[in-house]
């Protein structure tokens, strides 16, 4: 017989010949109305919306979870639900898709505003002029990123005890970039 002892306080016992409570069933539960996905198995919690949500038990044709000490069954998503499914996770990547090419086709043209070259021909040696179509800006120092929003997540964790205690977890959203050094602009 071992035992294993995890950092926040759990542990599991192995014997030998008698089979481990792990993996065990697990779900994935699907939001029909954003596609957002989440994989849970026995005994894990979840908050959302500031509600505690506890995942009793998965089986292979249902979920059951507790709400406010409130008992709930989530059955296997039906075909019609899984086509409404498919269409939106097929909308948000033709999106995606969209996004990504715009965003393609504005570098494509922000690079061709900068500078042009002119034509060498084989017969004289290459010339030192460059158009420049927007001013010159030359920057000696550092780029560097930080956040400017962050965003708390609690998350629900079972200390040995059994008791639930909320911990949360600063996660950075939105960024913006800063330097340090000299900028010279000439015009």
């Amino acid at each position: 017989m071992v035992t294993l002892k995890a950092p926040y306080g759990s542990s599991i016992t192995l014997e030998c010949g008698k089979p481990l409570s792990q993996p065990g069933w697990m779900a994935c539960l699907v939001s029909l109305d954003t596609g957002m996905w989440q994989y849970v198995g026995a005994g894990d919690i979840m908050v959302i919306d500031d509600t505690e949500i506890i995942v009793d038990s998965v089986s292979q044709d249902s979920v059951k979870v507790s709400v406010d000490g409130t008992e709930h069954i989530v059955p296997v998503i039906s075909e019609e639900e899984k086509e409404k499914l498919t269409q939106l996770w097929e909308k948000c990547r033709r999106q995606r898709e969209e996004r990504l090419k715009v965003e393609a086709e504005k570098r494509k043209a922000d690079r061709e505003k900068q500078v042009v070259f002119p034509a060498q021909s084989e017969d004289r040696p290459p010339s030192r002029v460059v158009e420049v179509r927007r001013p010159a800006k030359f920057f000696f120092g550092t780029e560097y990123r930080y956040p400017t929003e962050y965003e708390v997540i609690p998350v629900a964790v079972r200390t040995a005890s059994g008791t639930l205690v909320y911990k949360p977890i600063v996660v950075p959203k939105r960024f913006a970039t800063g330097t340090t050094g000299i900028s010279i602009n000439y015009r």
